[in-house]
């Protein structure tokens, strides 16, 4: 967020984009909203512009971090006008967002434009939003949720067929430079990987295991992490030399199904169709396809 320098109270850009709004094209890109609304501040004048923006944020709720910090100095009086390109990038619940227009912003002195909509409080007041605000709304909030039927629908369907859909590959694995939906063996960790079942196998627990490797200093899934460039950013050097094998790390090793060929998808969904926050899938319930790539064990 920019420094203020002067008194003048904030003009507030707020911009927001979830992986849902990926489907929609570029016109709802973090940059082109930025683009859009400073054109839109700078043709009417308006001062003293700060940028709020939630990057991979759900509309579904207010719990966002610019968000919040946004509100915050709404509260503190620091405000005088939010400018959204629409509502959708405001909220999706319709519920939520008529509060914030019909309760929340007239109490605290803010004005509200919505651009797209051609929606501004300045226009309205003493009245509440129109009808047309309230089905905008509405829509939004459904669009929402049906987006989100068919994104979890898509992703089953690319699961059934042993497509790697996750983040991070599984220790012991490198995502293909040509095709990021498959597994190569990762020569610099398969080796550890075939150690840890070597210990098991002589009977050493999970706890023996992880001594052993750090004693040795083998890497472990952190360094791994680090040493692939997945896990960098604000990690100093000296925290990854500091990480160590744990017994919880053997134990993920010797129950992951990628070491004999499986892609696991499914192990976690959305707690509510629309909305954010995820729950964790019982194992019973997960998509697990078989010989898919390479075996390490």
């Amino acid at each position: 967020m920019a420094t203020r320098q002067t008194e003048e109270k904030i003009t507030a850009l707020y911009e927001r984009l979830s992986r849902d709004d990926d489907l929609t094209g570029d016109s709802n890109s973090i940059l082109n909203q930025k683009r859009y609304l400073e054109s839109y501040a700078a043709q009417r004048g308006y001062t003293n512009i700060v940028h709020y923006t939630d990057d991979g944020w759900s509309g579904g709720n207010f719990d966002r971090p610019a968000f919040q910090e946004m509100m915050k100095l709404a509260r503190e009086e620091q405000i005088s006008c939010i400018v959204v390109k629409d509502f959708s990038r405001f909220g999706r619940n319709y519920l939520e967002v008529g509060n914030y227009l019909e309760q929340i912003f007239p109490l605290l002195g803010i004005r509200f434009i919505s651009v797209d909509d051609g929606y501004d409080s300045k226009q309205n007041q003493g009245d509440v939003p129109g009808l047309d605000v309230v089905f905008k709304n509405i829509i939004h909030d459904y669009y929402s949720k049906e987006l989100s039927v068919k994104e979890i629908q898509t992703k089953r369907n690319l699961s059934q067929k042993g497509l790697f859909l996750g983040a991070i590959p599984p220790f012991g694995y490198v995502r293909d430079p040509d095709n990021r939906h498959k597994l190569l063996v990762d020569s610099e960790s398969a080796g550890t990987v075939k150690r840890v079942f070597a210990f098991a196998l002589e009977g050493k627990n999970l706890s023996e295991i992880a001594r052993v490797l750090n004693k040795e200093k083998v890497e472990c899934p952190g360094q791994r992490l680090w040493r692939l460039g997945i896990r960098t950013k604000g990690i100093q050097e000296e925290e990854i030399q500091k990480m160590k094998w744990s017994a919880d790390s053997v134990r993920n090793i010797l129950k992951s199904p990628a070491v004999i060929g499986s892609i696991t998808n499914h192990r976690v969904e959305r707690k509510e169709m629309g909305r954010a926050g995820l729950k964790k899938v019982n194992t019973e319930e997960q998509i697990i396809v078989e010989n898919m790539h390479e075996p390490i064990i």
